[in-house]
């Protein structure tokens, strides 16, 4: 009886303890998604400032960091800057990329620019795990280049999916953090999905619903970036829990057919934005938002563009039109 106590008070510390970290967590996306918003009207001051308290929450993910140094640099604020690219060069970034990204061309001429101090900057990260991954993303990605038999593809995943479990059950989610992130080289911005990502891209999909609670577990202890379970949770056996995104393309909220752009109809965007809201997400609306601010360019690394249905036959494109104007609608995006 004494056992089952004892187990029972471990297991409500736990719980206790998670309640917590996610009540921080939610304060750092409201400040993230506070920041975005002055972004949006170009009030840099505002965004600066609430960068600044995201960042007293939680070490900022590297996009934050990033968007977090940009405004920085436009409101004149070099020191905290170069605070924001010393946390990003801890992950993995090397100072190099900011001499040839052109929106920090005032800090690098700067006389707060000092390549010895960055030089000096050790990453943080655990590189044996790190470069493992790189490893197995090329076991991964082999047995996808070559005309391998679909049972032994299958065979591989499944290794490697032990390989994935066994450093969950070790590390819990491997965060940037503990694992880094993956430029291609010194002088460019990760893009895409991450090694860790593109390896788990096939494992969901192979064990569709395998990691659903662990993905939401590791979102609310703030080790796995929110946006990160809603890409993954599109190759999730069909949930109304999971559903974050508009489409089942990836972080996909908008969808181009011909010259009109779809999104959530009314009642999949109140679904949408219920689940959100647990996992802290912003509303549909600011996603269509910053996918506005992609369509008009920014310098500022928010949202994504939009999908887009390709089809050189105009009437497939026409037919699609209509069969998505059934459960989606159309909205108004300026492109120039």
């Amino acid at each position: 009886m004494a056992r089952k106590n004892y187990l029972a008070i471990l297991i409500l510390l736990a719980f206790n303890t998670l309640t917590l970290v996610s009540q921080d967590l939610r304060k750092y996306y409201e400040n993230v998604f506070i920041s975005e918003k002055f972004i949006f009207q170009n009030e840099f001051d505002s965004a600066f400032v609430y960068y600044n308290k995201a960042n007293h929450v939680r070490n900022l993910f590297l996009q934050d960091a990033y968007n977090a140094a940009l405004t920085s640099v436009k409101i004149g604020e070099y020191t905290h800057a170069n605070l924001y690219i010393k946390k990003m060069i801890q992950k993995g970034i090397s100072y190099k990329y900011f001499k040839k990204d052109t929106n920090f061309i005032n800090l690098v001429k700067s006389k707060y620019w000092d390549e010895d101090v960055f030089n000096d900057v050790k990453p943080l990260f655990n590189v044996n795990l790190h470069n493992f991954l790189l490893n197995l993303l090329e076991k991964d990605q082999d047995c996808r280049k070559s005309n391998i038999d679909e049972k032994i593809r299958i065979d591989v995943d499944i290794a490697i999916g032990r390989i994935i479990d066994s450093l969950f059950a070790t590390y819990g989610y491997l965060s940037e953090e503990l694992i880094g992130v993956f430029p291609k080289d010194n002088e460019h911005f990760p893009i895409g999905w991450s090694p860790l990502d593109m390896i788990l891209i096939h494992q969901v999909k192979l064990f569709n619903s395998k990691y659903k609670d662990f993905f939401e577990k590791s979102v609310l202890d703030g080790s796995m970036e929110n946006k990160v379970l809603a890409m993954h949770s599109t190759n999730f056996l069909n949930d109304s829990n999971y559903i974050f995104k508009c489409f089942y393309l990836g972080n996909c909220d908008v969808l181009k057919i011909g010259k009109h752009y779809f999104t959530c109809g009314e009642d999949l965007e109140i679904l949408v934005n219920k689940n959100r809201l647990r996992i802290f997400m912003p509303p549909l609306s600011h996603s269509i938002k910053s996918v506005q601010l992609k369509l008009l360019y920014s310098d500022f690394k928010i949202g994504y563009k939009p999908a887009e249905y390709e089809n050189s036959d105009e009437s497939k494109i026409e037919k699609k039109i209509e069969e998505t104007k059934k459960d989606y609608k159309i909205i108004e995006l300026q492109t120039h």
